[in-house]
């Protein structure tokens, strides 16, 4: 089967160790201002709902090439939005 991650190839492993620790430092970041804002036993759950939601979603959505990276960003932003202004 064709790789679906053409792009992601020439990644050297350097570059790739940067983005797993900026995206962890992400995640555990945003677990610390749930936490702080609802509490750490109801951040746990919602933090664990809403990790599993999002993956399942791009896991689905992507290889069908439904997802493309601008269309993850607009949906990022959109998300982004709903959570603050809500």
């Amino acid at each position: 089967m064709k790789s679906v991650n053409v792009e992601f190839r020439g990644i050297s492993q350097s570059q790739n160790r940067l983005r797993k620790h900026a995206g962890l430092l992400l995640l555990l970041s945003s677990y610390i201002v749930l936490g702080i804002y609802a509490g750490f036993g109801a951040a746990i759950a919602f933090f664990l709902l809403i990790l599993t939601f999002a993956v399942s979603m791009v896991v689905l959505l992507y290889p069908l090439k439904v997802l493309t990276k601008f269309s993850l960003l607009i949906i990022l932003f959109v998300s982004l939005a709903i959570e603050f202004l809500i």
